[in-house]
């Protein structure tokens, strides 16, 4: 009997201990946003690219607008010049979270100088106006003005590498993001990337910055999606989260509500995410994006679930009951019974 025994138990130890592994390698990331942009947006976000090497805290930013497009009044050409920034900034802050002269940018409006020349045609009106180029000025927050150089390096330090495929990666980046400590921003105040990664304590905003920075370091396409959400009342409340692709195709992502890669049609809180969630990209002032399209249905994951976890019991008992008919088996040939 007790050779039965010792062997129905190593055989249920080498089940139990039985776990799947996956890897796969991640192909590079690209920016959603920016390739909405037109010519001049374009041009702009080249130019705030371009200074992501530096540690100083204030910029000044010069871009040139390389399409002519004619207005019939200056207010117009300078509501357009503000426009192709906004709509530059807000393709930055939304892909590149790392980028630390924007992180106030959904409570702080930046102030556009254009440059307008008059051109003269024939017809009536004879005058008309172009934006021959753009100036601004940027500047991080107070809190960072003395340490530019100092964050940066710590968020770089937070960043966690991770190996397999799209999706796994992003239910490991949401799985890790899970111990942030939750918060609301005060009025006028807007969570970061460094409160995320760093101090672990900070609002959706944060969190969302945090997942599109560690996937995209990843090798994920991933982006940052801002509108209302309205699981909680009819009303709604500003909240962030993302969007990220596996197997070239789209899902939702909320790292502070703990969803991983769903579909429109996911059920969220009674509905279904597109019932609950609602992008509205616009920032401190509005822009021309939209973020991707989702899949219907969320990623197929298989079930993950360890082996010991989903059939532990089951082989417990069957174990057990085993011993119990061997036990019985031999007391009757023994003449126990």
């Amino acid at each position: 009997m007790k050779q039965w025994v010792w062997a129905l138990m190593a055989f249920a130890v080498a089940m139990l201990l039985a776990l799947p592994v996956q890897s796969a390698d991640s192909e590079g990331a690209g920016d959603v946003y920016a390739s909405q942009l037109g010519e001049n947006s374009s041009a702009v976000y080249a130019e705030l690219s371009k200074i992501s090497g530096s540690v100083e805290a204030s910029q000044t930013i010069t871009a040139e607008f390389p399409r002519v497009v004619l207005f019939q009044t200056e207010d117009d050409a300078k509501g357009y010049a503000a426009s192709e920034v906004s709509d530059a900034a807000a393709a930055k802050y939304l892909g590149d979270p790392y980028f630390i002269w924007l992180w106030d940018l959904p409570v702080k409006s930046i102030e556009v100088v254009p440059v307008i020349t008059s051109v003269t045609l024939s017809g009536d009106p004879a005058v008309y106006y172009a934006v021959s180029s753009v100036s601004f000025q940027l500047s991080v927050q107070e809190k960072y003005a003395d340490s530019v150089e100092k964050t940066l390096n710590e968020i770089r330090d937070a960043l966690k590498k991770y190996s397999g495929s799209e999706s796994g990666i992003a239910k490991s980046i949401v799985k890790n993001l899970s111990g942030i400590s939750k918060k609301d921003d005060g009025e006028g105040e807007i969570s970061d990337l460094y409160d995320a990664l760093v101090k672990k304590s900070s609002s959706s905003a944060g969190i969302a910055a945090a997942f599109t920075y560690v996937a995209v370091n990843n090798g994920l396409d991933a982006a940052t999606v801002k509108g209302m959400y309205y699981g909680d009342s009819s009303e709604g409340t500003a909240a962030y989260w993302n969007e990220c692709a596996a197997d070239g195709k789209w899902y939702a992502v909320d790292a502070a509500k703990g969803l991983t890669m769903v579909g429109s049609a996911t059920p969220v809180s009674g509905s279904s995410f597109a019932s609950v969630y609602y992008p509205e990209l616009d920032l401190k002032d509005p822009n021309g994006l939209i973020p991707p399209g989702l899949e219907r249905e969320g990623f197929p994951y298989p079930d993950d679930t360890p082996f010991y976890v989903k059939y532990g019991p089951i082989i417990f008992m069957a174990v057990i009951g085993l011993i119990v008919v061997a036990a019985l088996f031999a007391g009757m040939r023994q003449g126990n019974f």
